[in-house]
This record gives structure tokens, sequence and C-alpha cells, in this order.
């Protein structure tokens, strides 16, 4: 879940980009690259980043002077992320002009900043951020909400706007329900857990955006494990800390452009029995919760709006087989 954050007025950068960007299949030559913007994607979900400015967003870095832009781009990535990306897909650029007024030709001040888009391929087990860099997944939904609190750089809204509709247009998507484990070697995007209490009953909550219910769960960080990052939204969402965890299975979502299946990942679903059930306080610490219950097995699938989609009836009826019910 999105919470929200305390905006903070840092030094601008050296660079300051057009408020609007030039689509291209090609880059203009003779032109210097000053940093890579690239939109790392999991499948439709984003891979945005916590900048030294507390807003989050797309990949941003600095060019070096040895590398090339798409090798910028690659370093960025694992550096703020901890991602490693397939191949890099240009959608425009943005010019943008040096603050130095020491030279007097705007030529010689212009550059670009590549504007591309790419899936992940796999997740660095060993990395470990530095300083404030910090890596989320987000779905559609809350991306649009984290890029639309820099009021500063609305252009960047319009940007993924632009990349996801061609996503949308060119991708398939499958999605399967493997029970009883997780898979090793896709990566981990989201995870929502079923918690119940002592009387058998199950935890749901209730965004003050949405009309519907939904199972305690959200994107996870890039540096927790799916556990904590079970953990961490039961007690942000329900002010539920929670004990006895298992893997019930997860879901595969496959997005495939053709007969090419370009992205991978999975949305894992835990089991968990409530430890300590705190007093509900709605929007508690900023996030936007209104609502938690906690209602018997047979009405989560009238209730919960997830788990009447294929893949949610087919949890249920795995957890009926169980004899959770």
């Amino acid at each position: 879940m999105v919470k929200k954050h305390t905006h903070i007025t840092t030094k601008k950068d050296s660079y300051t980009p057009e408020p609007s960007f030039a689509t291209a299949a090609t880059l203009p030559k003779g032109v210097s690259i000053a940093a890579s913007l690239n939109f790392v994607f999991a499948g439709f979900e984003s891979v945005l980043c916590l900048d030294e400015t507390n807003h989050w967003g797309p990949v941003y870095e600095k060019a070096k002077p040895t590398e090339s832009w798409e090798e910028t781009a690659h370093r960025g990535a694992y550096e703020n992320t901890g991602m490693r990306i397939g191949d890099l897909h240009l959608v425009g650029y943005i010019e943008t002009f040096n603050e130095d007024r020491s030279s007097k030709s705007s030529v010689n001040r212009k550059s670009i900043i590549p504007i591309t888009y790419s899936f992940v391929t796999n997740e660095v087990e060993d990395w470990k951020p530095t300083g404030k860099k910090k890596g989320e997944v987000f779905s559609p939904t809350h991306t649009r909400e984290a890029l639309k609190e820099n009021e500063n750089d609305s252009k960047t809204l319009a940007i993924y706007e632009h990349i996801l509709g061609i996503l949308k247009k060119d991708l398939q998507v499958t999605y399967q329900f493997i029970p009883g484990k997780m898979l090793d070697d896709v990566l981990v995007t989201s995870v929502m857990t079923f918690c119940k209490n002592k009387k058998e009953e199950f935890c749901i909550v209730k965004d003050s955006s949405e009309t519907f219910y939904s199972l305690p769960g959200g994107g996870r960080s890039l540096n927790e494990t799916p556990m904590e990052c079970s953990k961490r939204e039961l007690l942000e969402e329900a002010l539920v800390e929670s004990k006895h965890e298992e893997v019930l299975g997860t879901i595969l979502v496959s997005f495939n452009r053709g007969s090419v299946c370009v992205a991978k990942m999975q949305q894992v679903r835990y089991l968990s029995d409530a430890d300590i059930i705190h007093k509900f306080v709605p929007h508690n610490n900023g996030f936007e919760t209104d609502d938690r219950q906690f209602i018997p097995f047979n009405e989560l699938g009238t209730k919960v709006k997830q788990l009447g989609y294929p893949t949610g009836l087919a949890i249920l009826n795995y957890l009926a087989k169980k004899n959770i019910a």
C-alpha cells in the first residue's frame, strides 16, 4: 500500500527538463547524453525508486562519460533497485539544457535524456540499498498515485501513461494459481495474506478510495522477503501481528507478445494466524485503510473482489480442501 510521503525541498539537478518529451525510435546524433530515465516493469506493475527528494519515480541515473546510455540504464536499475533488466525499448527523449551559463552557445549546453522501458529479468539476491535508495513494486493505480505526488514533475505521469498504453496494447496476460509453494526463479511483486483469528474468521480491509474489500497485502519492497512483506502489510493495513505463516500458493502471471513470453512475475498468498490484534485506527500512520473486518470463510468469495476471479476461486477451493473452511 502507498503511504503518503512528506515533500522535501532540495537543490535541483544541474539539468532542467523541458515540460514535454519527443517520441522517437532513435536518438538524435551528435548530442550528449545527460542521464537515463528508465521505466522498469514487472508485467504491468512498476518498479519505482524513492529519490533524494522523497518522491517515488522511475529509475533516473546520471550518465558517466565512459559508458553508453544503455549501460547507464542497466547500471541505474541495478544500483537503485537491485534488479537485472532485459532489453531496453526506446520510446523517446527529453531535451535538457545545462544551467551553467558560462557557455554562450545553446548548442553546446543542450543534451538529452533517453526515455526507455524494460522488464525485470531477475532480482540480485545480495543487493543492499545504499543511502536513501529504495525500490518497491507498485500496481498501475498506486503508480499513478505516487507519480501525482510530485507536483513539480507532471510530465513523468504523462510518459508513464504513454508507455503503459503501449504495453496494454501489445501484451497478452495469463494467470495460473500454483498451490502449496512459490517459484524460486520468478520475481515476487506482491503478497496477500489469509489471516484468521481464534474464531477462524479471516481479516479483510478496505481502502478509503475503494468500494470493495480485499485481503491485507500489497507491493513488496525489494529488500524484504515475501514473508516480511506479509507481516508488514498486515500490521500497516490491519494493525494485526501474525504468527504461524505458511505459503498457501502463488499466482504466476505471464506477459506474452505473440508467442514470446517477455515477462513473468508472481503474487504470493500466505496463510497465517493473528497473534496480536491491535485496536483498529482508520488511516493509521498515513495509510489509506479505513475499515477492518473479520468474516467467516464462506463470506470471502462475495466480499473480497479478487476472490471472485478464476484464480481466487481456485485458492478458495484449495483452502477448502485443506479443511480451513
